[in-house]
């Protein structure tokens, strides 16, 4: 295991490396864990892949986030095409939001994703707490935080431009009709002020 723990920090330090030498670590990292048979090692390889295909994508809104200090672990490319499939109807996903599932789809330092395990759990997680209580967001939507088991999440709406504003929703029983409040910033504004607080050792929540 300590092995292992060392291979996940040269992991995340590579991110700021050059190109020729991220894939040369890349393809260690990959023979070495594939002689580890236990679980960790399985999701320790599917980390260096991801952040691999990372360094090769043009990242231009949210820099801060992809050279935060945090450990962030992203998705796919092609994941990210099935989640626009699936909540977007096959149409890309504004630019800001398709960055941060780039950078840190799978784990985000400045966001809860609740206990989901997929961005997908996290998506269907907060429709059943809307429609556990009778709501619904008719307009395409994407959430990118859900806290207190599901009382209350953020998204962001799917027809806003490159770079959409941050909504809260509540969808405990009690809520108020107008169960949706904009909270004024954009996606890529509501990250930085995140990150800022979390510079400053604050909580960023």
């Amino acid at each position: 295991m300590s092995v292992l723990t060392s291979l996940c920090g040269d992991l995340f330090r590579s991110r700021k490396r050059p190109r020729l030498w991220l894939i040369s670590k890349y393809f260690y990292f990959r023979k070495v864990l594939s002689t580890y048979p236990f679980p960790q090692a399985k999701t320790l390889a599917g980390a260096v892949e991801r952040i691999a295909s990372l360094n090769n994508m043009n990242i231009e809104i949210l820099k801060d986030l992809k050279n935060s200090s945090g450990r962030n672990l992203p998705i796919s490319l092609s994941e990210i095409e099935i989640l626009e499939q699936k909540y977007n109807n096959g149409v890309s996903f504004p630019r800001s939001l398709k960055e941060l599932l780039y950078v840190a789809g799978q784990h985000c330092d400045i966001l809860d994703y609740g206990l989901s395990v997929s961005q997908i759990e996290l998506q269907d997680m907060a429709r059943e707490c809307l429609s556990e209580v009778g709501k619904s967001i008719t307009t395409p939507f994407y959430v990118i935080e859900i806290r207190d088991a599901g009382d209350f999440f953020l998204f962001v709406y799917l027809n806003q431009g490159h770079d959409p504003l941050v909504n809260e929703a509540l969808t405990y029983k009690d809520s108020q009709t107008n169960f949706i409040t904009g909270l004024t910033k954009t996606l890529s504004s509501f990250l930085l002020s995140r990150l800022s607080a979390r510079k400053q050792g604050f909580n960023p929540f």
